[in-house]
């Protein structure tokens, strides 16, 4: 997951059922709306229980489309919304597999685009894992992420007021850039992610492992006392041999997405 972090890095520190709604997006000044409606899931993607959304209008661009997946918690009423941000391969059938894992908590995730995703397998770790195809997203990476934000804010069953963002790998310094230019975010959770501002105005809890050979564990540990020492609330957890991206695979995963539960519970319920 390690391809384009750095360039993608640098561009963003510069930076269920409501078919046919529309809401104006903040990015473009409420002039362009953003049109979502259900859509089928895409072919060889099985997630239970997930609700598909077309996201139509990013960035005031009509022609450009993004594919986002909702996950709810079994029980009815309204939750607290957290959008999920994918690393820098695209969109990934264990996004939304672990976005499920975490909306059993409580939580309405939505897991959706914000860049190009092609439609071939993703090699991680030895092992091919299925891409969400979103083909057709021309919009920036910022107009993109407030377009999701917009949409999950307008579902039903979501709990106005603030909301939670997480990011994995690139994801997470475009979650943590977010409380720059927002302030309805509760609490942001990162996984394995590399540097963000160097001060954030919510609540972070950092997840990592010790023999990520991507972004090493000493590099978030070092972002992680910058953040303290600039006053942000600051949690973290290192797994000993854990891997990049604890929140989507492997033998931490249970454990990381209890702590994501405990700690946006604490933040926005």
């Amino acid at each position: 997951m390690n391809r384009w972090i750095s360039l993608l890095i640098g561009l963003s520190l510069g930076l269920a059922a409501c078919g046919g709604q529309n809401v104006a997006s903040n990015a473009t000044a409420a002039t362009t709306a953003i049109h979502w409606s259900e859509t089928a899931a895409p072919p060889g993607i099985d997630v239970p229980a997930a609700q598909w959304l077309k996201i139509e209008g990013a960035g005031g661009r009509s022609n450009t489309v993004q594919l986002a997946a909702v996950l709810r918690p079994a029980a009815t009423g309204t939750f607290p919304l957290v959008v999920w941000l994918h690393g820098s391969d695209g969109a990934l059938l264990t996004d939304a597999t672990a976005a499920s894992l975490l909306s059993a908590g409580g939580f309405v995730v939505l897991v959706g685009c914000w860049k190009f995703t092609p439609e071939s397998a993703d090699l991680i770790r030895g092992s091919p894992v299925p891409r969400i195809p979103c083909l057709q997203n021309i919009a920036t990476t910022d107009d993109s992420i407030q377009a999701l934000i917009e949409v999950g804010q307008q579902l039903p069953g979501v709990k106005k007021g603030s909301f939670g963002a997480f990011g994995v790998s690139a994801g997470g310094p475009l979650a943590l850039q977010l409380t720059t230019t927002r302030t309805d975010i509760g609490a942001v959770v990162v996984d394995s992610s590399p540097r963000g501002p160097a001060k954030v105005s919510a609540p972070v809890l950092i997840l990592g492992g010790t023999a990520d050979l991507t972004v090493s564990a000493e590099a978030q540990q070092t972002y992680e006392q910058a953040l303290r020492d600039s006053g942000t609330t600051v949690e973290a957890h290192y797994y000993e041999g854990g891997l990049h991206g604890v929140t989507e695979m492997g033998d931490f995963q249970v454990d990381a997405i209890k702590r994501m539960i405990d700690f946006y519970g604490r933040y926005l319920k």
